[in-house]
């Protein structure tokens, strides 16, 4: 679900909600998304970031830190 949409020129900021976990996306201006809409997303492993909860201290890329971790 989207919460919140900030247009910032080229690019907008969706700031989702998939259940209790809060995100962010970074996506073309080109995009037609609106607040309260419900939509599927696809993002490569590559192209996420992690960051620890509590100190907020970046983990790295999704597969570097899923890497480690197996």
């Amino acid at each position: 679900r989207i919460d919140v949409v900030e247009y910032l020129g080229d690019d907008l900021l969706a700031h989702l909600r998939v259940g209790d976990a809060a995100l962010g996306a970074k996506l073309s201006a080109d995009c037609r998304v609106a607040a309260g809409e419900e939509r599927e997303f696809s993002v490569p492993p590559e192209r996420i970031r992690l960051f620890d909860a509590k100190s907020g201290r970046a983990l790295g890329s999704a597969q570097t830190t899923l890497a480690r971790v197996a």
